[in-house]
């Protein structure tokens, strides 16, 4: 109890120094450079009127040079307006095969400070879900960690860390923390050899040939960048605890590098259940009991509270503590 309060005492002492340093910050000569730098990653796409209702993302990479191969994007959305376009971001390095609106080609325009504009032949009416499909292909930039290949003593790993404003380094979205999206499914294929991980409940798996499908869903609103995919050579392995706020049972999963999969790793995992218990009992039900919480290594130091699945580079204690702490913090 008492390691939990000196954490959370640290992270107000540190909010508080940040915001007094970013304060000071306004004071400094460079000031200006910095906000340049900051609005080079910020959201590009206009967030009014549209409201993200479901959104598929299909992705397959190349785990040997993390080329996505194929990728497709389905959204269906409330448009509040009657407008006749619809602006997502997308990184010019990425190339748009096609936009297909009701089973027809839109014309669409992928601008050089990646924004993609898709013009709808008339307006779209107000109010009404509707949909809309991105088909794309391309080689990421990966000088960010935004989406990176990394390879370790088990392989390739690919994964994707998008805070806060990566997503449109891999997949096209509305980079904003304005509209949630209220529900997700996301179809990871890969070969055979590999796992792929996302958000949410792993529906399916399906082989065909040398390949694996993997079907997540995801049905709690998610900003955008808590999207997230991982694939590698992974071990998985699973517990299983009962929520003492509601006594419903909640499966805790694990996704390990073959080459940690050892005592000690999993002794640490296994810290992850009495955390759970001691946040449930001080903040109230995990928000996502209805799907699991896990976690995932990944090839950067640190971790990532992605929703339902942190990344994670290691399983310290205060690591576990601190991701798991986010979902319920952001």
């Amino acid at each position: 109890m008492l390691k939990i309060a000196t954490f959370f005492v640290f992270m107000c002492l540190s909010i508080q120094v940040s915001a007094q340093d970013e304060l000071e910050s306004h004071l400094k000569s460079d000031y200006m450079a910095m906000l340049k730098r900051y609005h080079a990653y910020s959201k590009r796409s206009n967030d009014a009127g549209i409201d993200l209702r479901f959104v598929r993302i299909a992705i397959e990479p190349d785990m040997n040079n993390g080329a996505i191969i194929a990728g497709k994007v389905d959204f269906k959305f409330v448009s509040k307006l009657n407008y006749t376009f619809l602006e997502l971001d997308l990184r010019k390095e990425l190339i748009v095969d096609s936009v297909r609106y009701h089973g027809n080609k839109l014309f669409f325009v992928h601008t050089s400070d990646h924004l993609l504009r898709i013009n709808f032949t008339s307006s779209l009416p107000a109010n009404t879900l509707d949909s809309v499909s991105v088909y794309y292909h391309g080689n990421p930039d990966m000088s960010t960690r935004a989406y990176s290949r990394n390879v370790n003593i088990s392989g390739p790993n690919i994964s994707t860390l998008s805070q806060p404003y990566g997503a449109h380094y891999w997949w096209p979205c509305r980079e904003n923390l304005i509209d949630k999206i209220d529900s997700l499914e996301v179809l990871l294929t890969v070969d055979t050899p590999y796992y792929a991980v996302s958000n949410g409940k792993l529906l399916n798996v399906e082989t065909i040939g040398a390949k694996r499908t993997f079907q997540y869903s995801h049905s709690y609103p998610i900003a955008t960048y808590l999207v997230a995919v991982s694939f590698s050579k992974y071990v998985k392995y699973s517990e299983q605890m009962t929520l003492g706020s509601t006594g419903e049972n909640l499966e805790l999963i694990h996704h390990v590098f073959p080459h940690n999969d050892n005592i000690d790793n999993r002794n640490r995992t296994a810290a992850t259940k009495p955390i759970m218990h001691l946040f449930d009992s001080l903040f109230g039900e995990y928000p996502f009991a209805d799907e699991h919480y896990g976690h995932a290594q990944f090839s950067w130091s640190g971790g990532m509270e992605h929703q339902t699945m942190s990344f994670m580079t290691n399983f310290n204690y205060d690591l576990v503590a601190h991701e798991l702490a986010h979902q319920w913090f952001g």
